[in-house]
Parts: C-alpha cells; sequence; structure tokens
C-alpha cells in the first residue's frame, strides 16, 4: 500500500537487524558504479566516436549498475525473510 512506503521505522529497523549485509548492497553500488564511470571515462576519450558510444554503452551501463545494486538489495529481503520465517517456526 502507499502507506508502507513511509513506514521509515521498518527502514531502520530492517537496516538496523542486518547492517552488514545492507553495508555490502551499499557497497555492491558503489562498486557498480565506479565500473560504470570507469568505462564512461575512458569512452569520453575517443574523439568524435565518444557521443555515440557513450549513448550506446551509458543507458545499458545504468541499467546493468541498477540491476547488480537490486539483485544485492533482493537477497538481503531473501535473507529477511528466511530468518523471520524461522522465528515463526520456533515460537
Amino acid at each position: 500500500t502507499f502507506t508502507s512506503c513511509f513506514n521509515v521505522k521498518a527502514a531502520f529497523d530492517l537496516i538496523r537487524r542486518n547492517f552488514s549485509n545492507y553495508l555490502l548492497v551499499y557497497l555492491t553500488g558503489l562498486a557498480a558504479g565506479m565500473v560504470w564511470f570507469a568505462l564512461y571515462m575512458v569512452i569520453s576519450f575517443i574523439p568524435c566516436l565518444n557521443y555515440i558510444l557513450i549513448f550506446v554503452v551509458g543507458l545499458p551501463g545504468m541499467v546493468w549498475m541498477m540491476t547488480a545494486q537490486s539483485h544485492a538489495l533482493g537477497q538481503l529481503l531473501a535473507i529477511e525473510a528466511m530468518d523471520s520465517a524461522s522465528a515463526v517456526v520456533t515460537s
């Protein structure tokens, strides 16, 4: 629902419970961004073709960067779901 978007306490509780995993999600996004930026910088030095190559490589690179971070976040949420399901089973 729309109100769950503003449940800030639940988001901070997730980060507090899984701080190391959430840090890995952040670092994954940061590393993917650095790879994309390095490729972007190399392409920008190619004369005449850089505008075309930046468009051709830049957009898929941004999609790849978001996909990498989204996959890491999905793995975090899967771990959280397994932890909460095991807590329900044991109690």
